[in-house]
């Protein structure tokens, strides 16, 4: 969703939010939602999953490290960098950080070339 989306300009408590959304976990999301709002990144597209045979990182097959190697698995084993957007395997998307540029104060899904700084794309 974009950030400039105008039905999220604005925040509407409802009667029941803090018993459904109680004490911290209501404050961290006020938090996240204006952290997101003062971000000035764009998030990067992602590659969609048919247009990666490989992974990015490592250039390996989805299922190298699966004990099945079926095309629903493949499926199963592709991810996304959340930095880049790239396409790529489990081992190779172990690491989490926050992305402030894009918004996100959570630590998020990122590859290993862009958590060691080394990814083309991003």
């Amino acid at each position: 969703v974009p950030t400039n989306f105008h039905p999220l300009s604005i925040i509407q408590p409802s009667v029941g939010l803090l018993k459904e959304h109680a004490g911290r976990a209501y404050w961290e999301r006020l938090q996240a939602v204006a952290f997101a709002r003062k971000s000035s990144g764009v998030a990067p597209d992602w590659l969609p999953f048919h247009k990666a045979p490989t992974c990015s990182c490592c250039g390996a097959s989805f299922v190298w490290n699966s004990t099945s190697q079926s095309e629903a698995q493949e499926c199963r084993d592709k991810h996304h960098c959340r930095r880049c957007g790239q396409v790529v395997c489990r081992p190779c998307l172990l690491h989490r950080q926050p992305l402030p540029g894009l918004g996100m104060a959570d630590p998020q899904k990122v590859c290993d070339g862009c958590y060691y700084n080394q990814c083309s794309v991003s």
